[in-house]
């Protein structure tokens, strides 16, 4: 995708984050894990550190992953934890959000 795309989404995230962010006790996402953008290679490490800029050090973000990710060095550093889901056609989404929630 385009960075003026990636840029868009990351905005609206941050705008649905920042108000609340004082009763956030951790964030949940769904990073696919292999997305590209033009002039970003890994966009997940990207939206995590975006988040990470605004949420107190306390607050933990942890994600789930398509089964195929790329996970990355910066991934693992803005994130306290990353879970993979194992099934193809991705029906184990629901525990693996579960498994991450656990956390």
């Amino acid at each position: 995708m385009e960075k003026e795309a990636l840029d868009k989404i990351v905005d609206e995230i941050l705008s649905l984050i920042e108000p609340h962010k004082s009763n956030i006790d951790g964030v949940l996402f769904y990073l696919h894990g292999a997305g590209r953008a033009r002039d970003v290679e890994d966009i997940e490490s990207y939206t995590l550190e975006k988040i990470r800029s605004i949420l107190p050090n306390d607050i933990p973000i942890v994600s789930t992953l398509d089964l195929h990710a790329n996970v990355s060095n910066e991934m693992l550093e803005l994130s306290d934890g990353l879970f993979g889901g194992y099934e193809y056609p991705h029906i184990d989404f629901f525990d693996t959000g579960y498994l991450s929630i656990k956390l």
